[in-house]
């Protein structure tokens, strides 16, 4: 069964919220309505649905050189396991085909989850720094 993914709405402010904070107990900076309003506006903000609720989501944003950086995939707990990360990824990947753009994202170097499934979808770490790296993805 393919998870439904769709762009997200204004309306889906608040859920994608509760969602970020139940996944990142302490950001550095949180994000706030008003800056995911803005994000939904004018960048790339999808949403994955199980039984119409949302259970994860990406944000990607387009740069000044004309790059496509993937800044955040989050799922919430309890629905990870279940292949939605997978599912998000796909999505990017036809939204970097549909903006033919090359594609980069920064991952902790500790986070070995995140960083297999980037592998798994052709990211290749370019370099390190302050225990972060830098992943990018060719136009495929």
């Amino acid at each position: 069964m393919i998870v439904p993914v769709r762009k997200a709405t204004l309306e889906d402010i608040d859920a994608i919220l509760e969602m970020e904070q139940t996944v990142w107990d302490d950001p550095a900076e949180p994000d706030t309505a008003d800056s995911w309003a803005e994000y939904i506006e004018y960048e790339h903000v999808y949403c994955c649905l199980h039984k119409n609720q949302i259970v994860g989501a990406f944000l990607a944003t387009e740069t000044q050189d004309e790059r496509l950086c993937l800044n955040k995939v989050f799922i919430h707990p309890d629905h990870r396991g279940q292949g939605l990360s997978n599912r998000l990824m796909e999505v990017f990947t036809e939204l970097q085909i549909q903006e033919v753009q090359n594609a980069f994202l920064y991952v902790a170097a500790n986070n070995t989850n995140a960083i297999s499934l980037y592998r798994r979808n052709n990211f290749a770490i370019k370099h390190e720094t302050d225990g972060y790296y830098r992943m990018e993805r060719l136009c495929v």
